[in-house]
């Protein structure tokens, strides 16, 4: 699979039908401007070309991260602002608002000093290789390839899932996430389990992610210690050619889920 950073190719895999909103985080209204906030816009599948123009511009106005609602929203949202930029936005994606559940969105993050700044290149690394881990042990259970994908900080995998109703959907991907949550830990990484929730937002692969100051590397010339480099950088993916077409199961969706609510259960005890 080729990486990218194609902003349209992301998009157009993600949702190559229905409604979805881009979201900013802390978007200026202008790059270098000081005041920020909000900045949201909704967009039809057949909208591609200026969704992807929306999202360019809205990354060269440096916000913290631009961001795409994970599952299919339900085309009402276009009244609050449709193919341009409500900046403040009046108002954003909620679970209600979904109208398909459809992907899987797995979000590996590395345990930082602060949650408010970058990673350094061995933090990321820790998130890399849990994802790692999971991607091959999900291939293994026969789950299809999922698109992979830095998101500057951490890594995702977003999965495609048989399409289900917003109420069956929500308990079937939140009990997954949580089994997967309590399964994919370590020392320097973890599975964030808040992705759980259908109105997710993900980052649209391709921006920057802007956590914290762009710091390089520093020496203390106090004491000679060395602080590492926590750059801003630009996300990328990798999306197998036949993505939405093999999709996860509910039941392996619920096979998954299963091991954790197993596991959650306190053991029994013999009466004597």
């Amino acid at each position: 699979m080729e990486r990218s950073s194609d902003v349209k190719k992301f998009l157009e895999a993600l949702h190559p039908t229905g409604c979805y909103e881009i979201r900013a985080l802390d978007c200026p209204h202008q790059k270098g401007g000081k005041f920020s906030a909000v900045a949201s816009a909704y967009f039809m599948a057949s909208d591609l070309k200026v969704a992807a123009s929306i999202a360019r511009q809205l990354d060269n106005r440096e916000p913290t991260g631009v961001c795409v609602s994970v599952n299919a929203v339900n085309p009402d949202c276009r009244g609050r602002s449709y193919r341009e930029i409500a900046l403040p936005a009046r108002k954003t994606t909620k679970d209600a608002d979904i109208k398909t559940v459809r992907r899987l969105f797995l979000d590996f993050d590395p345990k930082k000093g602060e949650e408010t700044q970058s990673a350094t290149d061995a933090e990321s690394e820790e998130a890399r290789k849990l994802a790692e881990q999971a991607k091959a042990d999900l291939r293994a259970l026969e789950w299809p390839e999922p698109i992979y994908g830095g998101s500057g900080n951490g890594f995702y995998l977003v999965f495609s899932v048989e399409p289900m109703a917003p109420g069956t959907g929500t308990a079937v991907i939140s009990n997954a996430v949580d089994s997967l949550g309590a399964k994919y830990k370590s020392a320097g990484a973890e599975l964030d389990t808040s992705t759980k929730n259908v109105g997710r937002l993900m980052k649209i692969l391709g921006t920057v992610a802007r956590k914290g100051s762009n710091t390089p590397e520093t020496v203390d010339d106090s004491d000679g210690t060395v602080a590492p480099a926590r750059p801003h950088r630009r996300s990328w993916h990798e999306i197998p050619d036949d993505w939405d077409q093999t999709k996860v199961t509910r039941e392996q969706l619920e096979a998954v889920a299963a091991e954790y609510l197993a596991a959650s259960k306190p053991a029994k005890t013999e009466d004597k």
